[in-house]
Formats: C-alpha cells, sequence, structure tokens
C-alpha cells in the first residue's frame, strides 16, 4: 500500500509583474509506503489541448524534439497563433504554446490521449511511435502532452 501526494506549485506573487508574466507551473509528487514494503509505482500525468484552445474546433500541432542538448520537452499548441486575434468574454487565450518537461528517468511524448493513456494503462509505458496526425482538432482524440516515470518507494 502507498500513499501518493501530488503538489501543483507555481512562483506567482501579486507584487511581482515580471513573475506573474510568466506562467510556469510545476508538478510534484511523493510516494510513501505505507505498509513497510518497497513498491515499484508507475505515474501517469497529461496535459490536453483543451488548454491552448479557444474552441475545441481550433486546429492543433505539437514537437518533440529529438534528443539534444539542454532538458527534453514537448510542446502544443494552435496551428494558427494568432496573436491578440479574439477578444471579448469568455475568450481563452488561443495562442503561444503548453510545454512539458521532467527531470529524473521518464518518457514524453505528444499524441492522442486516448493511444497514450491506453499504452499506459496496458503496459506501464507510452507509445513507442510518434503520432504524426497533425495539424487536427482539438477534439479528435483530444492531443496531449504526457509524462511517465518509474520509481521505487523503499520503506521509512
Amino acid at each position: 500500500e502507498v500513499r501518493l501526494t501530488v503538489h501543483f506549485l507555481t512562483t506567482l506573487f501579486t507584487d511581482d509583474h515580471e513573475r506573474l508574466s510568466r506562467s510556469v507551473y510545476y508538478v510534484a509528487h511523493e510516494v510513501d509506503s505505507l505498509d513497510g514494503n518497497s513498491h515499484d509505482v508507475e505515474l501517469y500525468f497529461d496535459a490536453s489541448a483543451q488548454h491552448v484552445v479557444n474552441d475545441e474546433a481550433e486546429q492543433v500541432e505539437w514537437h518533440q524534439p529529438r534528443a539534444s542538448s539542454g532538458m527534453p520537452f514537448v510542446r502544443i499548441g494552435t496551428s494558427a497563433q494568432d496573436v491578440l486575434g479574439l477578444a471579448g468574454d469568455k475568450t481563452n487565450i488561443n495562442w503561444g504554446y503548453l510545454y512539458l518537461s521532467a527531470t529524473g528517468d521518464f518518457q514524453l511524448r505528444a499524441g492522442g490521449a486516448t493511444e497514450q493513456r491506453h499504452s499506459f494503462i496496458s503496459n506501464g509505458s507510452l507509445p513507442s511511435q510518434p503520432d504524426t496526425r497533425m495539424p487536427r482538432q482539438a477534439n479528435d482524440d483530444m492531443p496531449s502532452l504526457a509524462v511517465t516515470t518509474r520509481i521505487t518507494v523503499l520503506p521509512n
């Protein structure tokens, strides 16, 4: 038996306008053994294209660069990137990109949420082949950015 604690963090402070302009969030996890035994734990997290569109019919595309120097990442955004093209109430920002990265031993992928989630449930990992069916509408198998990690939890 394990306990999973997830922390959603941001470094935003209302008196720091420069920092307020950066929409950076951190998701941290802690896993503890509750039964005194070691456990191998696989974690999955994804963020969907809903974060980057005003309307789910908008076309999105993603990018996952090959391994290079620096921190690996995946990103997703609208194909149009119409900066400040929409105005009004109940309007979401649909330009810019959502990035996902991680530290440690992990796997990243951008693609259809259904395929990624099914693969993780079936075999504990993300699909090995890239999802190249893009651009496509955000409501077409909800494209998402996903990360998985495996950790060994030792007894306290």
